[in-house]
């Protein structure tokens, strides 16, 4: 919010997105994807997706490797010109996931409309799974949304074994959490996805 009001919120996910697209490139195994968190306001600069394929050109690194996860709240409410960045984007191979879902469910009709690859449900209603009734049938509502217009979805904030259980069990297809590490250094990534791959 601070560099959105200070107006350098271009620059500086620019900065970032490219900085991913360096990170992506070293990578040595191709499985490993890269997500980045996006600005509302990023996507209203219909000159965004030309810096996007330009930094992947100049990276090498093909679009399919990116995920651009984007807030709900902006995901589903966004006008013409936002929806052919979204468009253009695709293009280029960028996936598209909603983060923070389920906090707004303001607009589902947008779900059909725009070309997403996933859905995050927010931490807000897995804290308290699998014993609050209200957050079963959340995350229950937000996995039959996502089958049914084919859509991955990713459950965040596990940190424990019966949020793992139960969100495996409703199909869950990522698990994001503590319960599988914290943050770590680039230089050390690939060694730590080898050493966890079994979970």
């Amino acid at each position: 919010p601070i560099a959105e009001e200070m107006g350098i919120i271009g620059r500086l996910g620019e900065t970032i997105f490219d900085s991913a697209c360096g990170f992506a490139a070293s990578l040595t195994d191709p499985e490993i994807t890269v997500s980045i968190n996006i600005s509302g306001s990023q996507l209203m600069d219909e000159t965004f997706p030309i810096f996007v394929a330009e930094s992947l050109q100049e990276h090498a690194v093909p679009g399919d490797r990116l995920f651009l996860e984007i807030t709900e709240s902006v995901a589903m409410d966004t006008d013409e010109s936002v929806q052919r960045v979204f468009e253009e984007l695709s293009s280029l191979g960028i996936r598209l996931i909603i983060d923070d879902f389920g906090t707004g469910f303001s607009n589902l009709a947008r779900l059909k409309q725009l070309s997403f690859a996933a859905i995050k449900i927010d931490r807000g209603f897995i804290r308290d799974l699998p014993d609050s009734p209200q957050d079963r049938a959340i995350f229950r509502a937000a996995q039959a949304i996502a089958r049914e217009m084919n859509l991955k979805t990713v459950a965040e904030g596990i940190e424990n074994a019966e949020q793992d259980q139960f969100a495996r069990a409703l199909g869950a297809d990522f698990l994001q959490g503590f319960r599988f590490g914290h943050p770590v250094p680039p230089e050390k990534l690939e060694c730590y996805a080898g050493s966890r791959q079994e979970r």
